[in-house]
């Protein structure tokens, strides 16, 4: 983690886990002995001590296959805005994007994935809140689209 300043902020995050990851190995396949790398870097920018925005971008790489390595790879891009009225109420606005390319015959070249999220802390107990996904599929064609609220 870099701080700029009081109201600037870099964090920088590497990782190596167990390959296979993913629902029944769709990311990356479900091979466990090629692990899958990892990375996200995020600037925090803090407006006021109750505003603030995160603009970050991810990227992975696995395996879809005992003879591929790195031919899956993702990328994204992140957005998160903060506003606090109080020590209890705020708001908070979340959105993310993946690229997903894959270098097999398995599935499509390329999908692309994102959702966005609202958020609103009413009391300590209680918010309100709603989320939109779309998902481009890997083995089929189309896309999927999900509605929440809560």
């Amino acid at each position: 983690m870099i701080k700029i300043d009081d109201k600037f902020t870099q964090v920088l995050t590497l990782g190596i886990v167990e390959g296979g990851t993913g629902i029944d190995g769709e990311l990356f396949g479900d091979l466990r002995r090629h692990p899958t790398s990892f990375g996200h870097f995020s600037n925090l920018l803090e407006f006021s001590p109750d505003t603030s925005l995160e603009i970050g971008g991810s990227f992975l790489a696995g395996s879809s296959g005992a003879d591929l390595r790195n031919n899956v790879n993702a990328y994204g891009l992140d957005l998160t805005f903060i506003h606090k009225f109080d020590d209890v109420r705020r708001i908070k606005w979340l959105s993310e994007a993946y690229l997903q390319h894959r270098d097999d015959i398995v599935a499509e070249d390329e999908a692309l994935g994102y959702y966005t999220l609202l958020d609103v802390r009413l009391t300590d107990n209680y918010g309100v809140g709603a989320r939109y996904d779309n998902v481009e599929r890997t083995f089929t064609t189309g896309e999927d689209e999900a509605y929440s609220l809560y």
